[in-house]
């Protein structure tokens, strides 16, 4: 028994060590091959759907600004700017039931070149105080986002100058219908130059006007890429962490459990080995055990006469 115990100490100091630092090293490279596997995985989906829905965004602004500049250049729209005399004939009317394409209604108006409201499908609105008013009348289209308004502006142009401006404002309502992100796994959020969000595609995360949505993001993966066509606009799309990285924390289950059973295994394999190579020795051993001992040998020699003689 003794020699049996210590040779599976033996055994098991120079084989367990070694064994464990192995199956670890196995554990470890297939944890951070299947890590970056996974991780490179989700980078090229969240970088595809992430530019896909920039381009939607882009795409959902442009149809709105080249509406806008489409109606900017109707002749109805440029006679009323210069026909300061028949203008309320017609223009009241037409704005009565003017309407922009889209799922959220719009609220129109056209001024002067001073910002004076000449006519307006909901509501009149003085834009003479305007900031922006200036920029317009050089002829420039300019467009504004946040999460309260989306407007449009663009110059009425005749004789090469600009007469007067086309807006077009979306209230808070109409900003979510017109920018609405699809019901999808992934989270989108669209953010302005200085990093404050405008949408996002769930409020209970990442509320509108946050600032630094990093710091909301810090549990997610995700990416950014810019929106084509309109300078400062960016849009995130991210993905739990959590989720992704599911399976490769399964993954590391089972290896460590397929390791302990292995390690289970050797630990009893050593142990067999080790019980029948003392048994062997042991059988070899016990008749040696029994086997009589010689003390000694006596030799005399005899001589008579002719005749000599050996005895033991």
């Amino acid at each position: 028994m003794q020699r049996s115990t210590h040779l599976l100490l033996r055994v098991l100091v120079r084989v367990l060590p070694t064994t464990l630092l192995v199956l670890l090293a196995l554990w470890y490279g297939v944890s951070v091959v299947a890590s970056r596997a996974v991780q490179r995985e989700v980078d090229q989906r969240l970088t595809v759907r992430a530019t896909n829905e920039a381009k939607a965004v882009s795409g959902k602004l442009q149809t709105l600004v080249e509406a806008t500049r489409t109606l900017a250049t109707n002749a109805l729209m440029v006679n009323g700017v210069i026909d300061t005399a028949n203008r309320t004939k017609y223009l009241s009317a037409f704005f009565r039931s003017l309407r922009i394409p889209g799922p959220a209604e719009a609220h129109i108006t056209l001024t002067d070149y001073r910002g004076r409201a000449l006519a307006w499908n909901s509501q009149a609105s003085s834009y003479v105080d305007a900031p922006w008013l200036a920029e317009v009348l050089q002829g420039r289209t300019l467009w504004t986002l946040s999460p309260a308004m989306l407007r449009i502006a663009v110059p009425i142009m005749y004789a090469n100058l600009a007469e007067g401006v086309l807006i077009v404002e979306y209230g808070a309502e109409g900003v979510a219908e017109v920018l609405r992100f699809p019901a999808e796994a992934e989270l989108y959020v669209l953010v302005d130059a200085t990093d404050h969000v405008l949408i996002t595609s769930d409020t209970t995360l990442i509320p509108v006007w946050t600032l630094d949505p990093g710091s909301c993001l810090g549990h997610l993966l995700s990416r950014r890429v810019d929106v084509p066509g309109f300078p400062g606009l960016s849009l995130i799309a991210a993905t739990s962490t959590a989720e992704v990285f599911a399976p490769v924390h399964r993954l590391r289950s089972y290896l460590l459990l397929a390791m302990l059973v292995n390690l289970v295994a050797l630990i009893a394999g050593i142990v067999w080995t080790a019980h029948l190579v003392a048994t062997e020795r042991q059988q070899i051993d016990w008749p040696r055990a029994r086997r009589p001992a010689v003390r000694g040998t006596k030799l005399r020699v005899q001589r008579r006469d002719d005749q000599s003689g050996i005895e033991l």
